[in-house]
């Protein structure tokens, strides 16, 4: 196959953007100024190499009235200030240059050894802009340690005062020093030395708006001077703003709005618009945070901040099917028409990524040479495996366990094959779109043919739009054309062994974290038959297969069984079977003992609910479900906390009571499934769980840095209250249910589901809040620290208890596996003492800034 390629930026227009950068030129060259025109689009899309023929047209005109420079942000994005980085190299742009060498590029040739008087005038004017640019700071940041310096200053000894003297700005502490004569300097002295400060800050905030000013006029000649009729152009390319850090990327945006924006001068920014308008928001939301550390509304929006700086917005269209057949076909000229046909067919219309295929491709086609027999791997197939191993890569480890996956899809894509809507939809999308838009023609279809709803392949089956080009590729060509030996392109009829060999191939170029392709032998469907005596059939035979449970074909089980478990569309007693498996399994989405058996997140599982007012309670209006105690419906603002994202579990509180010797009121509650939601747990029993995890989490090396901060920060582990549950579970928009205002019973294990015990944990994913949190409603009751009491509620020691009588009740939240949908919507109240338990009572854990005493 033909050579590699190299994922730099190119001047050669492989991409057919004649047209994009005819009428991109024309603004360059002919628009008012000062002008600046984004580039949008995200990475790899070919921004640089359409800027990079942008410049070689105009350098190549060789016009002295023009001047193009070229900054890559995020080379200069480790300096302190990249702001003065790309004014500097703007100036460097704007010094007049020699003729010769003259087959070099402007910039690398020296300054004009003897300018006239036109060329000698824009000399001193950079060489004084240079130097102005050294003297500058920002004085708004001065403004600010000003004031912190009186603060400092009223209330502190001479040594204090010169400690804060040596943090400041040279030349600023002159009155100050000769004031200070010892550290018996009286406080009048100290007091008139602070005065002396302020003074001084005045006059450099106004030497500072002076010197913007100036600077700017300099500019604003500096650019007229590049041409001896006044009417000099600096055409200016700013390239990977979006890799710079958020604040260093908004640097160089205000530098050209402050400083440079001036009759004459182009700025051609390339940058992915969405993360740069992130980078906007999160620069100027870190700004704005309250007292208290909530933060405040943002006055600035990253579109209203892009707008005012970007004049003209040109979004650069992703490649349209002709443009990817002809690219391919630039870069690969040795591929055959069908393998070439394939890749046109099934990869993201995205520059970057079609020449990381075809570079993987290449080298896959190389090892195929030398390990197997010639004709044995097809190019066309080939193509199609490097296709699914890099935009699909859930499927691939799916293909990974069963090798004849790929047959069955291309058998079931071809039953109904892509209409044009779909491929409109799905190729305007450069990167995988997140999930969950809805396709009416699959729901028409009934999802999945003979594999049925919710199978292992439902996601590519059922999202027609978002998998449209996976499908094309699949189908590609027809049965009657499959073709054979090398140029075979349809893997239906081949033999297992010969399928197989595609996706161990591709093997070679997994992360090195990736286990080699194993096959589950045990079928899926004895784990997902819901029969405890077949699930553990299973068990058995596969720990016969593999005595290593941390084996890759334990692995495998447990991803499988994950991705049903947490897949909406799979029934829910083949979700709930997959959780019974798994606590037998072992259920990799907790940790083991050494980290309690917490959720494996970044967060242990810990969910952040913003600050902020919720309606709690129900309007029997909106609600007919509600009761008397839930009403009336108000208004009730809480601090951020963060809540549990699921109840505890079982093997949780059997950790704890072995770690601890704790004994809980009934000792059923340490028996049981593994991954259920532990029960028969009295208020007294929560309370002594999360002083037990409290502690731990101090002490424990290994907990998260946000959880660390948050207890240092005065958060404790406790049960949540009753307001905090229901915020959680409400979201901001007041839903009836964690899920929405109308019951389902695929939501939540109720009475409805008919399942009459627990189940584990999360096995009703449709059911989770707007924050994700599951199980909210059903499986079991869920204690609160708040006393049962008439509303309005008032957060407070008034309200919550950590400690109890025997007389006190507390309330209990969500429902349970045995209530009706009429006990399971968010305001219900049910209510016991603390030393009550059953087989329906449970618990969620929340890091609340709750302060009453223990």
């Amino acid at each position: 196959m033909g050579r590699y390629h190299t994922d730099q930026a190119t001047s050669d227009d492989l991409l057919r953007y004649d047209d994009f950068r005819a009428a991109l030129y024309d603004v360059i060259t002919q628009a008012e100024t000062p002008l600046t025109v984004g580039v949008f689009g995200p990475w790899g899309s070919g921004k640089t190499s359409l800027m990079r023929m942008l410049r070689r047209k105009l350098e190549g005109e060789g016009l002295d009235s023009r001047r193009t420079v070229w900054f890559t942000a995020w080379k200069y994005d480790r300096q302190e200030a990249l702001w003065r980085a790309f004014i500097l190299r703007v100036l460097d742009a704007l010094y007049p240059r020699e003729t010769e060498p003259a087959g070099a590029p402007r910039e690398e040739r020296p300054i004009l050894q003897q300018p006239g008087e036109r060329e000698q005038r824009l000399v001193d004017l950079l060489q004084r802009l240079e130097e102005s640019v050294y003297q500058a700071a920002d004085w708004t940041e001065m403004g600010g340690r000003a004031i912190n310096w009186w603060q400092f200053i009223s209330n502190t000894t001479k040594a204090g005062v010169e400690t804060a003297a040596t943090l400041g700005t040279a030349g600023l502490f002159p009155q100050l020093k000769k004031m200070m004569g010892g550290d018996d300097t009286p406080v009048a002295e100290i007091q008139k030395a602070a005065a002396a400060i302020g003074r001084e800050t005045k006059q450099y905030h106004r030497r500072q708006l002076f010197h913007m000013e100036q600077f700017e006029a300099m500019f604003r000649e500096a650019v007229q001077l590049i041409d001896a009729g006044a009417a000099g152009r600096l055409v200016v390319f700013v390239d990977d703003l979006d890799r710079c850090l958020p604040e260093k990327a908004v640097e160089v945006l205000e530098a050209i709005k402050l400083f440079l924006e001036v009759p004459g001068a182009v700025f051609v920014l390339g940058m992915d618009q969405a993360v740069i308008r992130q980078g906007i928001e999160i620069r100027y939301g870190a700004m704005l945070r309250g007292a208290g550390g909530e933060r405040l509304e943002l006055p600035i929006r990253g579109d209203s901040y892009l707008q005012k700086i970007v004049q003209i917005p040109f979004h650069l269209p992703p490649l349209a099917v002709e443009d990817v057949t002809t690219f391919i076909e630039k870069l690969a000229a040795d591929l055959s028409p069908r393998t070439q046909a394939v890749l046109a067919r099934g990869l993201y219309p995205n520059p970057r990524q079609v020449k990381r295929v075809l570079n993987i491709l290449r080298l896959l086609r190389g090892v195929a040479d030398r390990r197997f027999p010639q004709d044995v791997i097809a190019d066309p197939l080939l193509a199609k495996t490097v296709v699914i191993q890099t935009q699909y890569p859930e499927l691939y480890q799916l293909w990974r366990q069963y090798p004849t996956l790929v047959q069955t899809l291309e058998m079931e894509m071809a039953r109904r094959p892509v209409s044009e809507e779909d491929l409109f939809m799905g190729a305007r999308r450069i990167l995988p779109a997140p999930k969950g838009e809805e396709d009416a023609a699959a729901e028409e279809e009934g999802a999945a043919g003979s594999l049925g709803r919710g199978g292992l392949l439902a996601t590519y089956l059922e999202n027609r739009t978002e998998n449209a080009l996976l499908r094309r590729m699949m189908t590609y060509p027809p049965p009657d054309e499959e073709g054979e030996g090398r140029e075979r392109a349809r893997f239906s009829g081949l033999a297992r062994e010969a399928v197989q060999a595609y996706v161990r191939l591709a093997g070679a170029v997994q992360n090195n974290e990736t286990a080699p392709p194993v096959e589950v032998v045990v079928g899926l469907d004895a784990f997902l038959s819901g029969e405890a005596v077949r699930i553990q059939e299973a068990v058995s035979v596969l720990d016969s297969e593999e005595a290593d449970s941390a084996g890759p074909k334990h692995q495998g089980a447990r991803r499988q069984l994950v991705a049903v478990l947490q897949n909406p569309d799979q029934p829910t007693a083949a979700r709930v079977s997959a959780g019974e498996s798994l606590a037998l399994l072992g259920d990799p989405r907790f940790r083991g003992a050494e980290g309690y058996c917490l959720p494996a997140d970044e967060m242990l599982g810990f969910v952040e609910i913003p600050a902020g007012p919720f309606r709690m309670g129900s309007d029997p209006e909106r609600d007919p479900q509600a009761r008397e105690d839930e009403q009336p419906a108000h208004e009730v603002t809480l601090p951020t906390f963060y809540l549990a994202r699921y109840p505890v579990t079982l093997a949780q509180f059997r950790l704890f009571a072995q770690q601890s010797g704790y004994e809980p009121r009934d000792k059923d509650s340490l028996q049981g499934a593994a991954n259920h939601p532990v029960m028969w747990i009295a208020w007294v029993d929560a309370v002594a769980y999360c002083n037990w995890l409290d502690q731990a989490l101090r002490e424990w090396v290994e907990t998260p840095a946000g959880l660390r901060q948050a207890l240092a920060n005065g958060y404790r582990v406790l049960l949540p209250s009753e307001a905090e549950w229901e915020k959680a579970a409400r979201g901001d928009d007041g839903r009836i249910f964690p899920w929405g205002d109308t019951f389902d019973s695929e939501c939540a294990n109720s009475k409805e589901s008919d399942l009459g015990r627990t189940s584990p944990v999360g096995c009703f994913p449709a059911g989770g809040s707007a924050r994700g949190l599951l199980d909210m409603s059903g499986n079991v009751w869920e204690w609160t620290r708040s006393l049962y009491q008439g509303y309005p509620y008032k957060p407070g020691a008034d309200r919550e208890k950590w400690s109890a009588s025997d007389t006190d009740h507390f309330v209990l939240k969500g429902g349970s596996w045995i209530n009706e949908r009429s006990w399971l919507h968010c305001g219900v109240r049910h209510h016991y003492s603390s030393n009550y338990w059953s087989n329906t009572r449970g618990l969620r854990v929340v890091l609340s800034p709750f302060t009453a005493d223990r």
